[in-house]
């Protein structure tokens, strides 16, 4: 008796029957294609969208439009009392519309979305790099962050520095493959200087996260010099424009952030708060690592929650959104302990994942990239916003990436943080 593919015999009171193998579905691959799918469709409702520039954007964008007028360039970046960022965001602008400032509505939100894409391609290759499973789909999870379509999906500055990190956190891991070839490999040297160039030009939060890049190349001594000198290159553009600022900001805006007021630790266990969040949508596996670290991180939330929990709204851009006085008092009352209660079992599961996998270097880099760059929001005096915490997404899907499982939980847990996302979007277009 013949028999085709995926059919086992299997004898039955004496007689010989056939069964066929059920077909198994690739999750991974399930996830990956919806991933794709939102991508589409949210990137079809933002050219869709006819409203002007909104929120911050009229604010970034009028900085391409000054450097029509300027005299010169460093007259340009001294008279800005508008825009605190580096000059990466208004140089794209200006040279995507042909130097007349900035492209039309809706052309001008487009570039962000195809710097997504981007990212997204780079995390996979390194995730590849690091010899992940399902790459491709692991860097696709940062669509299952929320404010992932608030960066993307708005004409603001975060994206075009985190494309530069990005690609320097891809070009440090390369550098490491160094340590198995004689030659040197200028490209991956070279990658990481105009990485690490872009990111702290585009926005100096970024500057610890070199750190953390140095680290990731570090393999061997030679490496470590390597990138150290690469990162010491890419450095320079932002040491000339901090010197020509006399500061880490424009001169005018100086003296307008009141950093007097000190560091504000509320915001440092937002900002946990936040990355906490994405952890338990692309990876909640990452809070569960055996029973007395479970309760461990049961303890930092509820230490967190006491010490931080009380009179503030998170999530501002979804109230704007959703807006009623319920649901303002349900923010205020139930999400801003919820926040730092998730800010504070996220403390506590890093440094419990960095001890338990320290002796790999990846791990250690990956963690201390999301670390500082959620820790430097205690620096930050005002207008803490969530999308700061969105610019650690690189490290943090590639840290997070060993505990993804891919399963219907997973995609579900996708659509429920593309739909906060796009409630969040909504919240901005409608203010």
């Amino acid at each position: 008796m013949d028999y085709t593919p995926g059919e086992v015999p299997i004898l039955v009171s004496g007689t010989m029957s056939v069964a066929r193998d059920k077909p198994r579905v690739n999750w991974s691959t399930a996830y990956l294609t919806c991933c794709a799918l939102v991508f589409v469709a949210i990137a079809t409702y933002v050219v869709l969208q006819q409203r002007a520039p909104v929120y911050d954007e009229p604010v970034h964008l009028a900085r391409a439009h000054a450097l029509v007028e300027s005299a010169s360039f460093s007259e340009w970046l001294i008279n800005n009392s508008t825009s605190s960022p580096g000059p990466v965001y208004a140089l794209m602008h200006y040279a995507l519309s042909g130097g007349t400032g900035a492209l039309p509505v809706p052309w001008l939100r487009i570039p962000n979305l195809l710097l997504l894409l981007g990212i997204f391609m780079l995390v996979a290759f390194h995730l590849r790099d690091l010899g992940r499973r399902h790459a491709f789909a692991a860097a696709a999870a940062v669509a299952a962050v929320p404010m992932t379509w608030v960066l993307s999906g708005l004409a603001l500055t975060e994206i075009p520095a985190m494309a530069g990190l990005t690609l320097a956190m891809f070009a440090a891991y390369r550098l490491a493959a160094q340590d198995r070839e004689l030659q040197v490999q200028p490209p991956a040297a070279l990658a990481l200087a105009l990485g690490v160039a872009v990111a702290v030009c585009g926005r100096q939060t970024y500057l610890p996260a070199v750190a953390p890049l140095v680290l990731l190349a570090a393999s061997s001594k030679r490496n470590a010099s390597i990138a150290v000198a690469a990162v010491a290159v890419g450095l320079l553009p932002a040491c000339a424009i901090f010197w020509t600022w006399k500061g880490l900001v424009p001169p005018p805006l100086a003296a307008e952030t009141h950093m007097e007021r000190g560091l504000v630790p509320l915001h440092g266990a937002l900002a946990f708060g936040y990355a906490g969040v994405g952890a338990i949508l692309i990876a909640p596996r990452f809070y569960f690592q055996g029973k007395k670290p479970t309760a461990l991180i049961a303890a930092g939330a509820l230490i967190s929650a006491v010490v931080f929990g009380g009179n503030f709204v998170p999530f501002g851009s979804a109230n704007t959104t959703l807006g009623s006085g319920l649901v303002t008092s349900l923010l205020k009352f139930v999400g801003s302990r919820a926040i730092v209660s998730i800010g504070g079992a996220f403390a506590v599961a890093l440094a419990l994942d960095v001890l338990r996998r320290r002796a790999e270097r990846p791990t250690l880099a990956h963690a201390l990239g999301v670390a500082l760059v959620c820790g430097v929001c205690v620096a930050l005096p005002y207008n803490f916003s969530s999308r700061y915490v969105g610019m650690a997404l690189p490290f943090l899907v590639a840290l997070l990436s060993g505990h993804m499982v891919f399963s219907p939980w997973a995609i579900a847990r996708l659509f429920v943080g593309v739909g906060a996302g796009v409630v969040a979007l909504r919240g901005y277009f409608l203010s």
